[in-house]
């Protein structure tokens, strides 16, 4: 059970932080799928930002799972969180974007353990990242590990992408150890009437078999999301977690 409380935490900032800048629902505000058109050879998908930005989210998130009792740790919790986020773009130079992420409105339910956690991780998780269009971390400052792909990274590769590409990333998450996200080009569809690409993200570490994945819809002309949702469940040392994550921008 050691492995798997420490994990819960990491994991917890990693699946709902990654990606986030900018994130979405699957239900609110959102059109009915069109599809959209690309070119033969493909797009390239990049990020595109001006100084001054600033984008707010609303985030829901729930985790529930049981495990053998251990260290006076509960065998079983159940955790609801909500929280607004808020990123702003600070700098934009040449190729290199720094943005200032932040929490608010911080509201979470459910066993007092972990209540307590992640209370305090969201309200003291801010953070300044400077990383370039594809989304690899140059330079960062705060709670958040932007190399886990918290803070507002999103990862693209370096070529071109058509529908069915798929590429990979492994990054160091806080308390040791990777994680190794698949990313997978779906499709494409209307948000909100603004083109977008439907990308899967799926991630698993070393010591942990997790099964699930979050999907991103993102702007083919920003590269920012326009929504996410998905569901992760995660078994380590007898423990399974059930995660789910719904992100709207607003």
């Amino acid at each position: 059970m050691k492995r798997f409380n420490a994990f819960l935490p990491a994991t917890a900032l990693f699946l709902i932080l990654a990606g986030c800048n900018a994130g979405t629902s699957t239900t609110a505000g959102v059109d009915a799928p069109d599809t959209v058109t690309i070119p033969a050879d493909g797009v390239e998908l990049k990020m595109v930002a001006s100084e001054g930005d600033t984008t707010q989210y609303q985030s829901s998130m729930s985790m529930e799972g049981k495990g053998p009792a251990q260290g006076g740790a509960p065998s079983e919790f159940n955790v609801q969180a909500d929280m607004k986020q808020t990123v702003k773009v600070t700098k934009v130079e040449g190729d290199k974007i720094t943005s200032e992420t932040s929490f608010s409105d911080v509201k979470v339910t459910g066993t007092e353990m972990f209540v307590n956690l992640l209370k305090s991780s969201f309200e003291n998780a801010k953070s300044t990242v400077t990383m370039d269009s594809k989304g690899r971390v140059i330079e960062q400052e705060g709670q958040v590990d932007s190399n886990a792909m918290g803070g507002g990274t999103m990862y693209f590769p370096d070529k071109k992408v058509k529908v069915g590409d798929t590429w990979e990333r492994t990054t160091p998450i806080p308390n040791g150890g990777n994680v190794k996200a698949l990313y997978k080009f779906e499709g494409t569809e209307k948000v909100d009437g603004i083109d977008a690409a439907k990308i899967s993200v799926t991630p698993s570490t070393e010591e942990n078999t997790s099964k699930g994945s979050f999907v991103y819809w993102i702007d083919l002309k920003t590269g920012m999301p326009l929504k996410a949702n998905g569901e992760i469940i995660t078994e380590a040392d007898g423990g399974r977690m059930v995660m789910k994550m719904d992100m709207k921008r607003v």
